[in-house]
């Protein structure tokens, strides 16, 4: 690659400091654990420990949408005995160091030095990257799947070939856009050729890029008896409209790549070199497919778009490798005297557009505000570790904030409203929620103890008088444990089964 000038060649590399920036966030963003990560460990926990591929004893529902990682982090607990949040922020933190590597080696190759330096910076600036790391989801795994299928798709050996379609084939195991993913990356990495020898050639890879899908697939039939997880049946599209929409959704990612004039001009004057085009088709594939589950999902509640952190390592790569090419042409028609500033721009105009991206999302989650307060399980966990000191095990309870009040309590019996664990509710869901309070199928089973969510929001149970009543009625409130700066878990036991369900009712007013 030509040279950008004597800047340049000095330049150092940034990936050692970008590994230490990371392991160093880490050490502050360790407790945090997101809410809904603790449904796939109660899933790894209960088929570690012997019970199945289960959220409750007996019911197989496919209630998780990570097969993947929810089978990795049970191989992994069955093997060390080591806790499953522990495993996974472990293994998260290992998959994105081993993705800043493996991303600052490629495009080193592919663009020199500056081009990967950017491509890091573009990364870690992200603040999503760092949270996501250790917040117990498969993003950081999915990443890196992503990342390995992008650069051995660039090589020119069948084997390499290979094992990048049976990487991306894992990737679409890994979460529910997958396939989307894999099947466009396939496509960018055809080799070109007359048709009718295309099914010939590609035949192999593709058998090997489809094995792990449709793997999956067989087992969802033959053990939950589903062609699809009940998670798609219960979380419709734009469930979470009330939270964001899609353009606010989509808005700080245009920021922080520059803003769409820059894109625009990515887009109309790519870099000219065969080998980059290549990078950058194979990379837009996969970006493509995100961008088509975004636009299905409407996006989602949690900051920092979880969604789209896995796929922001790998629009970072053909985007620093023309920044790097416009730099190189610039530099050749411009005085010498202002080629060491050419090195800097693109750094100082992506710390720039960081900033402004997303100050906003920092606060918010620093300051544990609002919905954010779902990113740190903690609050969350505890209702359930008191659920499982205080309430007898034999009871049921019922909630609609799942995961960490789930996990806590992993020995009981937990329906969820939402219905992401409940077949019978997402179907319930599915037809528009019909009939009285009485007709919700985890209300009518009468459970014994309630966790309801008081938030100032307009789903808050308290401004719900069809569910007020109904527990007024038949339970009774015990106690609340507030959730970050929004809201509380409040649990309301019922009644006629409070010497039962309670262990030391004694120490509680009621």
């Amino acid at each position: 690659m030509t040279s950008v000038g004597p800047t340049a060649h000095r330049a150092f590399s940034w990936l050692v400091p970008s590994i230490i920036a990371l392991l160093a966030v880490q050490v502050y963003l360790w407790p945090h654990v997101t809410d809904d990560a603790y449904i796939s460990f109660r899933y790894a926990w209960n088929l570690a420990h012997g019970n199945g591929l289960v959220f409750n004893l007996g019911e197989r529902v496919e209630g998780f949408s990570n097969p993947l990682w929810t089978l990795l982090l049970a191989a992994l607990h069955a093997a060390t005995a080591v806790g499953i949040p522990d495993l996974a922020r472990v293994c998260g933190i290992l998959s994105t160091v081993a993705l800043l590597f493996f991303a600052f080696r490629f495009v080193r190759r592919a663009g020199g030095l500056l081009a990967a330096n950017l491509c890091l910076l573009l990364i870690i600036l992200n603040p999503g990257f760092h949270v996501y790391a250790s917040a117990g989801l498969e993003g950081p795994l999915l990443s890196l799947l992503l990342m390995a299928g992008l650069i051995l798709s660039q090589a020119s050996s069948p084997r390499s070939r290979l094992t990048a379609a049976c990487l991306m084939g894992l990737a679409g195991i890994t979460r529910p856009e997958g396939p989307a993913y894999a099947g466009l990356w396939f496509l960018a990495t055809m080799q070109p050729g007359p048709l009718h020898d295309l099914l010939k050639r590609e035949r192999i890879r593709l058998v090997v890029l489809l094995l792990p899908m449709l793997a999956w697939q067989v087992v969802r039939l033959s053990y939950f008896g589903a062609w699809l997880p009940n998670t798609a049946i219960a979380k419709v599209p734009g469930v979470f409209a009330e939270f964001i929409n899609f353009p606010d959704y989509i808005t700080p990612w245009l920021v922080a790549a520059g803003g769409p004039i820059l894109l625009l001009l990515w887009l109309v004057l790519p870099p000219r070199e065969y080998p980059l085009r290549s990078i950058e088709r194979t990379s837009l594939a996969i970006v493509g497919g995100n961008l088509i589950f975004i636009a299905y999902a409407q996006g989602d509640w949690m900051l920092f778009g979880r969604f789209i952190v896995p796929i922001w390592p790998i629009l970072s790569v053909p985007l620093a490798l023309w920044l790097a090419s416009v730099v190189r042409e610039l530099s050749q028609i411009m005085n010498i005297r202002f080629r060491p500033v050419l090195a800097f721009a693109p750094a100082t105009g992506i710390i720039l557009c960081a900033f402004l991206a997303w100050q906003s999302s920092v606060g918010k989650y620093l300051a544990n505000e609002g919905m954010a307060m779902l990113m740190r399980g903690t609050d969350q966990l505890a209702v359930g570790e008191w659920i499982s000191r205080e309430i007898a095990p034999t009871a049921s309870i019922a909630t609609g904030r799942l995961g960490g009040i789930s996990y806590g309590a992993r020995r009981h019996i937990v329906w969820d409203w939402f219905g992401l664990t409940d077949a019978e509710e997402a179907e319930y869901i599915r037809r528009g929620r019909p009939g009285e309070i009485g007709d919700d199928p985890v209300f009518r089973r009468r459970p014994d103890v309630i966790a309801a969510i008081e938030a100032p929001a307009d789903w808050s149970y308290t401004r719900s008088s069809s569910l007020m009543d109904f527990l007024k009625e038949s339970y009774i409130f015990v106690i609340a444990f507030p959730q970050g700066r929004y809201g509380s878990v409040d649990l309301w036991v019922r009644r006629d089964r409070i010497d039962s369900v309670m262990v030391n009712r004694e120490m509680f007013v009621l």
